[in-house]
Parts: structure tokens; C-alpha cells; sequence
């Protein structure tokens, strides 16, 4: 259950950098779609891989590093909303905040 569980948050990590593209690519004009759906994903990866990822040198320890990836998560469901995606806003915050808090229970932060 608790390799599921890490699964979960891998797979919740793939959802919020879609959230955030999807909300940018609804941007208009255009180009500036493109310039959001692109890089808020990017940004949203960059900050993930330097503060959060397990094997980065530069991580950050909780609680500060748990409460930059609930930031991110939150930026993730607020796209949703935004895109007027509301249904996908609340699974995502409830499937994050099932995977948070069975990540504390079982100890996985360290993951």
C-alpha cells in the first residue's frame, strides 16, 4: 500500500505540471498562451527539482520543503479553477491532500 501511495504522489507531480500548462495554453492572445503553457510548467519543475527532489543538493527540510510542494499544488488546483476546470481542481486537491497526509502517517516525507 505504501508503494501505491508513492506512485500517487508521482503521478499527482505529472498532474500538476499538466494543470499549469493547460491553464496557460487558455491564456489570450495566443502567444501569450504559449508563453504561460510552456513556462509555468517549466518554472513549476525547476522549483520542484532544486527544493523538493529527493536527490537534489539543494532540498529544502520540512517544513519548509512540504510547504513549497502544498504551494505548488495549490498553484496546480487554482489553474484548474481558473481554466474553469472545477470538477479536475477538486479530485486534484483531494487526491493531494489523501497522499499528504498518508505521506506523514507513513512516514514517507523522506521521499
Amino acid at each position: 500500500m505504501k508503494e501505491l501511495n508513492l506512485g500517487l504522489r508521482f503521478l499527482l507531480e505529472l498532474a500538476l505540471l499538466f494543470a499549469l500548462g493547460y491553464w496557460g495554453f487558455q491564456a489570450q492572445p495566443p502567444a501569450i498562451g504559449w508563453i504561460l503553457g510552456l513556462g509555468a510548467p517549466l518554472t513549476a519543475a525547476v522549483i520542484w527539482g532544486i527544493w523538493i527532489a529527493p536527490k537534489s543538493q539543494r532540498r529544502l527540510a520540512d517544513p519548509l520543503r512540504q510547504f513549497v510542494e502544498i504551494a505548488l499544488f495549490a498553484a496546480a488546483v487554482l489553474a484548474l479553477i481558473a481554466a474553469q476546470q472545477v470538477t479536475a481542481a477538486v479530485i486534484l486537491f483531494a487526491l493531494v491532500t489523501l497522499n499528504q497526509v498518508l505521506l506523514l502517517v507513513w512516514d514517507q516525507r523522506a521521499h
